[in-house]
């Protein structure tokens, strides 16, 4: 088990990207960074993924080779969205909701899976303590950060 760890590092460590919490990144190179996260274009021999996918700044902890200066920029909102999302996923919502709303007013409108992380995250702060009206624009901004063609997301379904 140690030696599957320390591999999962391992291969996350000399990729274009490193994700958070050991996660393998997708196999090719960084393509762009922009707000709604990092987009990774396959190997042109891989031919299973398909095409680009784009990883939320939740799960990124830092951008490697030409486009890390770029990418510094968003450091500070990755930092707030990681610490959200594993607040969410271990059940502290009110900490979680005080970090969500300040992303929220950056993401509200946008299309992506760190926009979608942020407005279901605070929609489902606000629905647990019961501010059913205050949920109203997290979950409408929901539904508008899944709509919209581009690549395909390294994990819609964060929070399953």
């Amino acid at each position: 088990m140690i030696a599957s760890i320390v591999a999962m590092v391992c291969v996350a460590a000399t990729g274009p990207v490193v994700l958070r919490a050991g996660e393998t990144p997708p196999s090719g190179q960084v393509a762009s960074v922009s707000i709604e996260g990092v987009v990774v274009k396959p190997p042109k021999s891989d031919l299973d993924l398909g095409g680009a996918t784009i990883i939320g700044w939740d799960r990124v902890r830092r951008v490697e080779g030409d486009l890390a200066q770029e990418a510094e920029q968003y450091a500070t909102i990755a930092d707030r969205a990681w610490r959200a999302r594993t607040r969410l996923e271990r059940g502290d919502l009110p900490s979680a909701e005080r970090l969500l709303e300040g992303l929220f007013d950056t993401y509200e409108g946008r299309v992506g899976p760190t926009a979608a992380m942020v407005a279901e995250g605070l929609l489902r702060a606000r629905l647990r303590r019961g501010a059913q009206t205050r949920a109203v624009r997290p979950w409408l901004a929901l539904l508008a950060s899944r709509n919209g063609p581009g690549p395909r997301w390294l994990d819609q379904d964060w929070s399953r």
